[in-house]
């Protein structure tokens, strides 16, 4: 299972490392992996793990430049349990939200379907 979201950070935090480190941080996460891979717009991606879950940001992609700017992926290789992982992920993004201004979460990520749905 996984979700995906696109979020702005509510600071004033350019630096990829920084954002890397602030998000992490704010998710209850100070340890993340730096990595770089083609299958990123912006040719990186960080990545850290907690609760069974591990977590994905990147830019993101389908950002016009001013809004959304980063992407988070939350996914559960473990669990079957919906619900359980549903709940996971609403306790992480009460934590983004101390960190970033808007979040919404995507449905169809990368498709034609794409839709975003505000939190």
């Amino acid at each position: 299972m996984h979700a995906d979201f696109f979020f702005d950070l509510s600071l004033a935090v350019f630096n990829p490392e920084d954002v890397a480190a602030k998000v992490f941080s704010a998710l209850g996460m100070s340890d993340f992996e730096s990595h770089e891979s083609n299958n990123y717009a912006c040719g990186w991606y960080f990545s850290a793990a907690r609760q069974d879950l591990t977590f994905d940001l990147s830019l993101n992609e389908y950002s016009d430049g001013v809004s959304f700017a980063y992407w988070l992926s939350i996914e559960n290789f473990k669990s079957e349990d919906k619900q359980d992982f549903e709940q996971l992920v609403s306790r992480f993004l009460t934590d983004l939200e101390k960190v970033s201004a808007r979040v919404v979460r995507v449905y169809d990520f990368g498709k034609k379907t794409m839709r975003l749905f505000p939190l």
